[in-house]
């Protein structure tokens, strides 16, 4: 009767899978948000690119003040927006070392597992070529008692 495959450390690699998965998405969750930072300051940059190429012309101090202050207010904004890109950048970084770490300790047990499956194959091989070797042994026995009969 052949024996059941049972890999001592399932449980260990249906973790690490999960964590594989937990962190896969977490890192998907990063890159999500960095992507819209980045388009939101796209939409800045653009919209501060329109208010610097619009003709002034000749226009009272108050106005040329107001704009002014609306141009500054909308490069701080893309300043913070690029900070906070940025560590979106450093925090998706780390994630995805995490991710690449998690990934290697599952491969090691996926690996492990296989040279496992291998070895049951090859032991199964062996039992099944004794068994075998055993009854082509029985059945010579018999065919040459009863000869000798």
């Amino acid at each position: 009767m052949a024996k059941k495959f049972n890999f001592r450390l399932e449980k260990v690699l249906n973790l690490k899978s999960q964590k594989v998965l937990e962190l896969k998405e977490a890192l998907n969750l990063i890159i999500t948000s960095r992507i819209a930072k980045e388009k939101e300051i796209d939409k800045n940059q653009n919209y501060l690119n329109k208010l610097l190429n619009t003709k002034k012309g000749l226009l009272p101090a108050s106005s040329l003040q107001t704009s002014w202050s609306h141009t500054t207010y909308i490069q701080d904004i893309i300043k913070k927006l690029r900070f906070e890109r940025d560590q979106l950048i450093e925090i998706e970084n780390l994630r995805r070392q995490k991710l690449v770490e998690a990934m290697k300790e599952e491969k090691i047990l996926l690996k492990l597992k296989d040279k496992k499956q291998l070895q049951h194959k090859q032991e199964l091989s062996k039992e099944e070529v004794k068994i075998l070797d055993e009854i082509a042994n029985i059945k010579f026995i018999n065919n040459t008692d009863s000869n000798m009969l």
